[in-house]
């Protein structure tokens, strides 16, 4: 996980520091172990309460936890401060 949060640091999200270091490993481990328990939750959901083949519960729950982790990252581990640029 650690190695996750480094390679989006200095690969991915290059150029989006607006946090210290140390705020920014615990939001993205933050969201990393709750894109987790998103995963299992939605799965015991759909599979229990729906009746949704497990594979396919499965296959649906990461996606929509993927997108969480994406969400999350993006435009709050690293959002990008927006400048205002005037022209005088």
């Amino acid at each position: 996980l650690l190695s996750n949060f480094f390679f989006h640091n200095k690969w991915t999200y290059r150029g989006y520091v607006n946090r210290s270091l140390f705020s920014r490993i615990l939001l993205f481990h933050a969201s990393s172990w709750s894109g987790v328990f998103i995963t299992t939750t939605l799965l015991m959901i759909f599979v229990s309460y729906f009746n949704i083949f497990y594979l396919t519960s499965l296959v649906l729950a990461g996606i929509l936890a993927g997108a969480w982790n994406y969400s999350w990252s993006r435009y709050y581990v690293w959002k990008k401060e927006h400048s205002i640029v005037t022209n005088y």
